[in-house]
């Protein structure tokens, strides 16, 4: 089956990459030459569950992380960034405590590892962070953190070995379909340069899957929903054991903010959501974002360059992820999410089951896309 998958992204990357390892004669598209500067390219990229709501969504976050360990045997756990060392959280205001708390009870009930630590165990851990006097810390010993980039340049490899085709820097202007009802199919993507034959489309393409969508005649709305990060310069180790911190605002009006560690050393530093959705990508937000880290990790001192990006990251309408086949057009697939890094692994495996099988995964039901009609 001729399959075309258009975004090159970690969740699009990963689906072709399970197709063609299936025998399917794969095309992935991405718009952008360079796919370090879409939405995975500028992901923070931690694995985890820890705010998944409702409980479904939960679980599919949890199962998928533990689908990343088996992406770690078959890619190389170093080849692709990927580590389990946990993520300490801690807070110094009452109600954002007893919230996280409360949080910590809710998902030891439903299973995730993570508890309450004190300041004690915290400095066996990590004696390098300064956490103050906290009301509560929490470490999640089960979370951790990949390089987006360096998963879909295997993918991409690997596509190539496998027989597929590549096609980047060309955005996608029109499809072309045949019949009417239910029965209406996708026989050609057009691009600027060329028009492709194809027996199934899957859209990955993120945030742009919107306007995409709306060209085949299919309503998938969402959300504006900016994400603002920091890369530094490589450092020497700033974090000893854990993958990643997330630590409370020590600024008036300014949010808590999070950091981790690429393998190169480089850092990377973003912000609470609340405060990423104002816009601001000047290179003042970004130093101030380093100080405020800094008031937890004194190595921060190392930082003497920073590299800013604002993408605007894929957020379904109703925060839950859009995949499956579409009433209006039988032969195209959809794969939209947030959380697309954490979810990756188990929607690409999941997608692939129900494209080559023709069967439905019971895990999917609550996200299928005809809940916009």
């Amino acid at each position: 089956m001729d399959i075309t998958v258009i975004g090159a992204g970690i969740l699009g990357s990963l689906t072709a990459f399970r197709l063609a390892k299936a025998g399917n004669e794969v095309t992935l598209i991405d718009s952008s030459e360079d796919l370090s500067t879409g939405a995975t390219g500028n992901s923070f990229a931690w694995l985890n569950a820890f705010t998944k709501t409702p409980d479904h969504y939960h679980g599919l976050n949890f199962m998928s992380m533990q689908y990343w360990s088996l992406v770690g045997n078959e890619f190389g756990f170093d080849n692709i960034g990927l580590n389990f060392g946990g993520k300490l959280q801690w807070e110094i205001d009452t109600i954002k405590a007893d919230q996280l708390n409360h949080r910590i009870k809710k998902l030891q009930s439903l299973g995730y590892r993570a508890r309450n630590i004190d300041p004690k165990e915290i400095e066996s851990i990590e004696p390098g962070i300064n956490i103050g006097n906290p009301i509560t810390a929490v470490i999640s010993e089960i979370e951790g953190s990949v390089e987006p980039n360096l998963v879909v340049r295997e993918c991409i490899s690997r596509i190539r070995d496998l027989g597929g085709r590549i096609i980047l820097g060309e955005p996608v202007c029109d499809f072309r379909t045949y019949g009417s009802g239910d029965g209406r199919r996708v026989t050609h993507i057009d691009t600027l340069k060329q028009s492709i034959k194809t027996d199934l489309l899957i859209v990955a393409a993120g945030y742009g899957a919107t306007s995409l969508a709306g060209k085949l005649g299919v309503n998938i709305p969402q959300s504006d929903s900016p994400g603002f990060l920091v890369k530094t310069n490589p450092m020497p180790r700033i974090l000893e054991n854990l993958s990643i911190i997330y630590a409370p605002a020590t600024q008036v009006g300014k949010g808590g903010v999070h950091f981790k560690q690429l393998i190169d050393g480089t850092g990377v530093i973003g912000e609470e959501y609340s405060e990423s959705l104002d816009s601001d990508n000047s290179e003042a937000h970004a130093y101030n974002l380093v100080e405020r880290a800094m008031s937890h990790l004194p190595k921060l001192e190392y930082v003497d360059s920073v590299k800013t990006s604002m993408v605007y990251r894929p957020m379904p309408i109703d925060g839950l992820p859009v995949i499956g086949f579409t009433k209006e057009i039988s032969n195209a697939y959809f794969v939209i999410t947030h959380s697309g890094v954490t979810l990756a692994p188990l929607i690409s495996e999941y997608a692939a089951i129900e494209i080559t099988t023709g069967s439905s995964v019971d895990a999917f039901e609550a996200y299928r896309p005809d809940r916009f009609l």
